[in-house]
This record gives structure tokens, C-alpha cells and sequence, in this order.
């Protein structure tokens, strides 16, 4: 995996603005742990710390537990700051399990060619 929308991850990161759509969830939370003490597979969280990617960027703490939650988000913040990987670490998480379900287990819409490529070589080992 390669989460190249965090490769201009710098000191200055919690810095960036973060909104989320639901008004009931606080973007004044206080930070929470790292991506270990958000409960993902070990093979993910391996492949996290392979890329080194030690904290999860402000977006990647705000998103992922959501996600893994089963719940819906909409997010927004500025270009670098690790959507890419804040959406799609909880879809390999889901998905890392064997499957009854025969077929199509995720869809992932995009409104790019450009963006499309970008999540398809995050996707690719």
C-alpha cells in the first residue's frame, strides 16, 4: 500500500483545518491515540508502519474510527493532509475478512480520472 496523498506530511500537519458534515460530532475533540489504538488488522497496521506512517494525520483521527463504526462521512480538508488513506484504511480493514458474499464487496466512486488513479496505486501492493 502506499499512501502518497500523506507524503507531504510535515510537523506543521495538525495545523490543517478539518470540517466534518455532522454537526454532532466536535472537530474540537481532543486527539486521540495512533493508528494502533484504532482497532485495525494487523496485516493493515503493519503495512501502515511499513510506508512510515507512525500518527494518523488530524483527518485520519477524526474519519477512521467513524468508518469503522459503520458510520457515514462526509469530510473535507486540504489537499496532502491524507483522505485518500483516511477512507480507504477502513475499507481494506473491512474487507481483509473471507466472505460468504460472492461478487462486488466495495465500490468506490470517484469524480476524476486523475483521483481515480491516485486510489488506484494507493490500492496496489
Amino acid at each position: 500500500m502506499d499512501f502518497g496523498e500523506t507524503d507531504n506530511y510535515n510537523d506543521n500537519i495538525d495545523a490543517i483545518p478539518v470540517s466534518l458534515a455532522d454537526p454532532s460530532i466536535s472537530s474540537k475533540k481532543k486527539k486521540s491515540g495512533g493508528f494502533q489504538s484504532m482497532n485495525l488488522a494487523y496485516p493493515i497496521y503493519k503495512a501502515i508502519l511499513s510506508k512510515g506512517f507512525n500518527v494518523p494525520t488530524p483527518i485520519q483521527r477524526k474519519v477512521i474510527p467513524l468508518i469503522l463504526e459503520g458510520r457515514d462521512v462526509i469530510a473535507s480538508s486540504k489537499t496532502g493532509s491524507g483522505k485518500t488513506a483516511a477512507y480507504m484504511i477502513p475499507i481494506l480493514n473491512r474487507l481483509k475478512g473471507h466472505s460468504t458474499i460472492v461478487g462486488t464487496r466495495a465500490l468506490i466512486l470517484l469524480p476524476t480520472r486523475e483521483l481515480a488513479l491516485q486510489v488506484n496505486s494507493l490500492l496496489r501492493p
